[in-house]
């Protein structure tokens, strides 16, 4: 571009702060940033922007794929789950006895009788 095409403007700080960290988080020049905006806002034409590079990104693939494999994992703990307890009511209930009883019942003791 010439210099002809160059404007200069002030960004009130808040405005220069947010466009500052967006060009850092993306990885971009500000001057592309300004003239997609503008084109946007003036309605001069779909602007497509690259998807957002670098560690930002980064972190957030990473971060929705292992969301990702822990929903897969819980669906497959709970699934297994249920065919436990399903196979669990199909079991004939048991008694349990006290872990102080004795295992079978102690003999009877033998009758004393007075044999004449």
């Amino acid at each position: 571009m010439s210099d002809s095409n160059k404007l200069s403007f002030r960004l009130p700080p808040a405005l220069q702060a947010a466009l500052t960290a967006y060009v850092r988080q993306c990885r971009t020049r500000a001057s592309d940033v300004i003239r997609e905006a503008l084109e946007a806002y003036l309605g001069l034409g779909p602007t497509e922007r690259p998807p957002a590079q670098g560690p930002v990104s980064d972190i957030v693939s990473d971060v929705a794929a292992m969301v990702e494999t822990l929903l897969s994992d819980m669906a497959d703990l709970r699934s297994r789950l249920e065919r436990l307890e399903a196979h669990e009511a199909q079991l004939p209930r048991v008694r349990q006895r006290s872990p102080d009883a004795p295992a079978t019942p102690p003999p009877p003791a033998p009758s004393k009788k007075r044999q004449r």
